[in-house]
Parts: C-alpha cells; sequence; structure tokens
C-alpha cells in the first residue's frame, strides 16, 4: 500500500504550527507572556453554533458548563484541556469542547485545574477528582459521565480514571484520551528521533513541563 497524504486540513494546520514554532524566535518569554500566548491558542477555533456558556465553581474549582441546544441533560463530558500542565484554560478551550459537546449531544463541564509549576501535582489530579465527585453528588450517574482531555489534559483524565478505580469510586462510562500527556519521565527515543519533523513539541519545552 501507498502512502496516503495527509488532508488539506491537515496540511494547514502543520503550516500554521511551524509558522508559530518559527515566530517564537529564541528569546524567553516571561510567565505571564507564556499564559497569555497559551490562552490564545483557540483563537482560529470556529465558533460552535447554538453553544451557550456558563462559568460556575465546583467545591472550589473553577469551571464551565458547555451547553448545545437539546442537550442530553442526563449525561455529561467531563473534559480537561491539554497545555503540558503548565498553560491553558478552560477559556482557551472553550469552542474545542463545545464543538465536542454538540458534536456528543450532551453537556460538558470544562474544569479550569490548577497549573503547574505554581501549583505542583497533585493539584490537578485533585482538582479533577473534585470536579468528578461533584457530578456524581450533584445528580449525575456515573454511566453518564465521559471523561475526556487532549495532551496534558489526556493524562490527567487518565489519571482520574486510575485514582477513581483505586478510590472504590463509581466509574464512568468511558474515556477519551487525545493524545495524552503519560510519560514524564521522556523516556520515548521519539522525544529526540522526531525533533526535526515534529511541528509542536521540542525536548526542551516539553522538559520544563515535566
Amino acid at each position: 500500500m501507498g502512502t496516503v497524504p495527509a488532508s488539506e486540513q491537515a496540511q494547514a494546520v502543520h503550516r500554521l504550527l511551524r509558522e508559530q514554532r518559527a515566530a517564537a524566535g529564541t528569546t524567553v518569554p516571561s510567565r505571564a507572556e507564556q499564559l497569555a500566548a497559551a490562552e490564545r491558542v483557540g483563537d482560529s477555533t470556529t465558533e460552535p453554533a447554538g453553544v451557550t456558556y456558563e462559568d460556575i465553581t465546583v467545591d472550589g474549582v473553577p469551571a464551565q458548563w458547555v451547553n448545545p441546544d437539546g442537550a442530553d441533560l442526563r449525561r455529561v463530558l467531563l473534559y480537561f484541556h491539554g497545555g503540558g500542565f503548565c498553560f491553558c484554560s478552560m477559556h482557551s478551550h472553550r469552542k474545542l469542547v463545545g464543538h465536542l459537546a454538540k458534536a456528543a449531544g450532551c453537556r460538558a463541564l470544562n474544569v479550569d485545574y490548577r497549573l503547574a509549576p505554581e501549583h505542583p501535582h497533585p493539584a490537578a489530579l485533585t482538582d479533577a477528582l473534585t470536579a468528578y465527585r461533584w457530578l456524581l453528588e450533584h445528580g449525575t450517574e456515573a454511566r453518564g459521565v465521559i471523561v475526556a482531555g487532549d495532551s496534558a489534559g489526556g493524562g490527567i483524565a487518565l489519571a482520574l480514571l486510575v485514582n477513581a478505580r483505586d478510590m472504590g469510586l463509581q466509574l464512568p462510562a468511558a474515556g477519551v484520551l487525545c493524545s495524552p500527556w503519560v510519560d514524564h519521565a521522556m523516556t520515548g527515543d521519539s522525544v529526540t528521533t522526531r525533533t526535526d519533523v515534529d511541528v509542536r513539541q521540542d525536548p526542551v519545552g516539553t522538559k520544563w513541563c515535566a
């Protein structure tokens, strides 16, 4: 079988990421500049039609209800954003979560977990467990919950599932892990062997987040 070319959309994303990486230059931005830049990662995402948002607090953890029109209120997508555990927020991933919730036909709870290095591990996992327990305590059955996340958020989702199992909590219906970051020791060879073609990650930045 021959190689299947990437779609036009995938090629466009590839170009965008390369341009962003080239524009970053070699100057290390301040922490405030890093956080501000991370908040803009979702700017190019289209606004999902028929979706509303409500900022709330779940037992002290900031979160956001994402409500597609006609959503099944018995089901909840519990979502954790990516960002290397150190960047982004529920706001940077708002539109992405809106599209996912709309496609799934359910509400989403978009969790704004605490970020490192200001809040070291297990702060993010603690917030994730708090959000999951809050759902169960406020009328959502475990079988109606799907836990999901991308990148670092995928790692948090997986850690939540393992910890919920070990704590004897009722387990959710499913977990959806989008390119989850689960190897914080960076033991995989591809961390270095694929650096020249990776448009998103680099060993130095990834190690800093770890």
